[in-house]
């Protein structure tokens, strides 16, 4: 069974994990935004950077760390790779850094691989490869 799960940033910064929905107008208490669940309590849900908002793959990588849209993977022969969502393959897929290549790939090969780092966070590792690929 497929879990359908979604990670953001927080305003604060911080991530939070859950459902996510967009309200596109006000509602009594509630402002217009981006929103991930927090599955019980108040506040129901923690407004989040709407450029944040990642999709679950379902995947986990070989820590059993689960793998979202977004994430950095490194492999110990292929090198580092972002996972994006390709509305061609209309599915996952690995984009190699310091190029424009994307590949489709099949979810249970990430097994073998290692989450370094998020797109969000770690944009200086994407430069260090794309530097080093120019070079």
């Amino acid at each position: 069974m497929r879990i359908i799960e979604f990670r953001a940033q927080r305003i604060n910064g911080h991530w939070v994990y859950g459902n996510y929905t967009h309200l596109r107008k006000d509602f009594s208490t509630v402002k217009k935004g981006h929103y991930i669940s927090n599955g019980a309590g108040a506040p129901f849900a923690f407004m989040v950077r709407p450029e944040t908002v990642c999709l679950s793959t379902n995947a986990y990588d070989q820590k059993n760390n689960l793998i979202f849209e977004g994430d950095i993977l490194k492999h110990e022969t292929e090198g580092l790779f972002t996972i994006i969502w390709d509305k061609d393959f209309l599915g996952f897929a690995a984009k190699s850094e310091g190029s424009n290549a994307v590949d489709s790939i099949h979810l249970p090969y990430l097994k073998n691989c290692k989450i370094v780092g998020n797109i969000y966070q770690n944009p200086k590792l994407l430069e260090a490869v794309s530097s080093k690929n120019k070079a």
